[in-house]
Formats: C-alpha cells, structure tokens, sequence
C-alpha cells in the first residue's frame, strides 16, 4: 500500500510540475491578458514537445484545449486544433506589445516577434490580438499573423 502511495505521489507531482500556467494575469486588461497568452502558449508548446520524448505525462490536445478555456469564451475552445513545433509563434522573451487600443467592448493589441527565419534583425512578425469584452472581462476572439504586404492569416 505505501508502494502504491509513493507512486501515486511521484506521478502528481510530476504532472504538477510539467503544466506551467502565468499566475498574474489581470482579465481586465487587455495587454496583462496577452502577455498571460504568451507565456502560457509558450509553456504548452515546450510540454507538447517534451511529451513527444517522453519526458511527461503531458496530453498536447488536452492542455491546449485547457489553454483556450482559459483565455477564449467557451464557444471559441478546440476551434483550429493544437499545433506545435521547434519553434513556436509566441514566446515571451522575445514577442512585445507594439500597441494597444480599446473601442467600447472590442480591443486589438499589437505584438512583433523578432523573426527566427530572417537573416537581418530588421525582420520581426507581427500578431494582431483581436478581443472583446465580457462578463466582466477580456477575451481572446481572434490571432492573426500579419505579413509585409499586411494580409492577415488566422493563427487562432
């Protein structure tokens, strides 16, 4: 029985320790929302990569579902699937709010990413957070990667 408990304690916490979520994310905020996005997107992305390894007890399609709950109104969650890699969109050293701008119940905020695939530091992608208000707070509705040419492609 106390074999059993052991294992049962390594196996929490193990599971504990493999799902990372930001802690201080105010909801009624657009920017502090967005910047608690990134850092748990990034979070998910490194655990899905490890669970390929082996590394975990980490279930990708789960905790990106858990992910969107968190940050999208309920009908948005599973929307277009869970994709991860080497290299993810979003990452906190490196993605930065540009700008934000609020309009009633609607907000955009603006991120660069220094480009990963460039050969200059000039190049950056752009995101462009598309959120609204509700229930007494903000909600992701909408990323968008945004290319040179200004066209948009739903990444969310």
């Amino acid at each position: 029985m106390k074999k059993i408990f052991i294992s049962l304690l390594v196996f929490v916490l193990c599971m504990l320790s493999t799902i990372s979520f930001a802690n201080d994310i105010n909801f009624k905020d657009p920017k502090s929302l967005v910047n608690g996005f990134i850092y748990d997107y990034y979070n998910w992305n490194k655990n899905s990569l490890r669970s390929l390894e082996g590394e975990n007890y980490f279930s990708p399609e789960k905790e990106y579902s858990n992910l969107l709950m968190k940050y999208c109104f309920p009908e948005k969650v599973g929307r277009n699937g869970s994709i991860y890699g080497q290299y993810p969109l979003h990452y906190p050293e490196g993605e930065k709010i540009m700008s934000s701008r609020i309009k009633r119940n609607t907000a955009i905020v603006v991120t660069k990413v220094p480009s990963r695939f460039s050969e200059t530091d000039d190049d950056v992608d752009i995101f462009e957070y598309q959120l609204f208000y509700k229930n007494n707070r903000w909600f992701i509705n909408e990323v968008f990667s945004i290319d040179k040419t200004g066209k948009k492609t739903r990444t969310l």
